[in-house]
């Protein structure tokens, strides 16, 4: 299928725009006096205020943070204005996502506005010389400060909007816009395989070496010392490592939108080789805990130095 139509058929542009208000202020004379006090340069330091107690102000910060996150969890980057690549397939559970975080973000945003003249009070006294009732909003203006947007647009191929210019032109725009959108095609692309590398990397460097061995060490029982054997790993394994590959095979299928058949292929080989071992069997201290050790990070190494053959390395400019 021809990159316009495998755009136009299963994919849309995704954007998320949120504001949150900062809570802080730079006080410019309390700078100047901690400055001249120590003798030190007027560009030696600031003194950044918290106009509210963090834990306030925190909350719609962390639930625009965790969106931002999840946003690029089920999406592709695409192109240089922020908008990034989401797949037909996945896109009621992007839009299922993007609301969930949306009905918490205004919901952590009224809750600041009930409290926010009572904490501005509060302030007042925790300040003292350094509160300054000009570094506050009113309440109209503090919530016009806090913005969830979310856009959702078609990708332009190159037969959206030429048809009514001249023929000259509309090719030039036309081949413009097609070899961009074969370029962002690649490099949405090269995303699925560096996430799965580096996700399979991760596993297999924690996983070589790896080893745990009996050692006596001293303990304390019931006010004696006593000798007693323990099982000491070389390192500490995080269940983590395998969490995000059961996490990539379950999204990484939708987001193949060219139905690449060597992504299929290796979605498929790092389910069924790396993610049947939970971290705890890899902890276990007996034969067949380490032959299952040893399997994992052989298959991981090998995937890995395969995949990294499918993307290109980022180049330092």
């Amino acid at each position: 299928m021809e990159t316009n139509n495998i755009l136009s058929e299963r994919a849309v542009l995704t954007n998320i725009s949120i504001h949150c208000w900062g809570g802080t202020k730079v006080d410019r004379k309390a700078t100047k006096e901690i400055n001249d006090n120590h003798g030190a340069s007027y560009d030696a330091g600031t003194y950044v205020k918290n106009l509210l107690p963090k834990k306030i102000v925190e909350v719609p910060q962390q639930i625009a943070r965790a969106c931002r996150k999840q946003h690029e969890r089920l999406t592709l980057p695409w192109g240089k204005a922020g908008y990034r690549l989401c797949s037909a397939e996945g896109f009621e559970r992007w839009a299922e996502m993007v609301n969930e975080y949306r009905d918490q973000y205004d919901e952590a945003v009224a809750k600041l506005l009930s409290l926010y003249d009572n904490a501005v009070e509060r302030r007042r006294i925790e300040l003292n010389g350094l509160f300054n009732e000009n570094d506050y909003p009113s309440a109209d203006d503090l919530r016009s400060r806090y913005v969830f947007d979310r856009e959702v647009v078609p990708v332009p191929v190159a037969g959206n909007f030429v048809a009514n210019l001249f023929d000259e032109q509309a090719n030039e725009i036309r081949e413009d816009l097609e070899k961009r959108n074969q370029d962002d095609l690649k490099n949405a692309t090269d995303d699925i395989f560096k996430r799965l590398h580096d996700k399979v990397s991760n596993l297999a460097d924690a996983l070589d070496g790896f080893e745990i061995k009996s050692v006596v060490k001293s303990r304390k029982r019931n006010g004696r010392t006593v000798q007693v054997k323990v099982d000491e790993p070389s390192r500490r394994l995080y269940d983590s490592m395998v969490d995000h590959l059961v996490d990539l095979v379950d999204i990484l299928p939708a987001l193949n939108i060219t139905g690449d058949l060597q992504i299929a292929g290796f979605i498929k080989e790092v389910q069924d080789k790396l993610t049947k071992a939970d971290v705890d069997t890899f902890k276990q201290n007996t034969p067949q805990a380490e032959a299952v050790r040893a399997q994992v990070k052989d298959d991981a190494s090998d995937i890995a130095d395969r995949l990294a053959g499918f993307f290109s390395p980022i180049t330092e400019e």
